[in-house]
């Protein structure tokens, strides 16, 4: 019996040294990123957005100067920002986009990536009126 229990401590031993993900943390879904990309909005946290972008995104590295927010619907002078009635059909999303302190409403409709188990923003195009803002590239 000893035996045996010295065998399955071994075995845990091995298993919490060589697999990475037995006390990791699962990857975001496709929800929870754009509710956890609202959050950086919402607490003023622009500079961690680019980890919200998948890397192979088009202008991934011109979204890392948060600068480049201030001429879309998510500007760094608003907030309250809510990204709402999410639908996720594959790795697509779509819903209501509302902004609070500039009244802004719209919808949005974002292209999701998945690398390691995380499902990250591939492309994210806001409404707001007849005005579509990409966050893709800048133009």
């Amino acid at each position: 019996m000893k035996k045996i229990l010295n065998a399955s401590l071994i075995v845990l031993i091995i298993l919490m040294v060589f697999s990475c993900d037995l006390f990791s943390e699962d990857g975001l879904s496709i929800t929870e990123r754009i509710q956890s990309f609202q959050d950086d909005l919402n607490n003023d946290n622009y500079s961690n957005l680019i980890n919200h972008y998948h890397p192979d995104m088009v202008g991934y590295d011109q979204w890392k100067d948060t600068s480049n927010y201030d001429s879309t619907p998510i500007s760094q002078d608003e907030d309250g920002f809510n990204f709402y009635n999410i639908i996720v059909s594959g790795s697509s999303a779509s819903g209501s986009f509302s902004c609070d302190s500039s009244g802004a409403s719209g919808t949005f409709s974002a292209v999701m990536k998945e690398s390691d188990g995380n499902w990250l923003i591939y492309s994210l195009t806001i409404t707001v009126g007849a005005t579509d803002f990409e966050i893709k590239s800048l133009k």
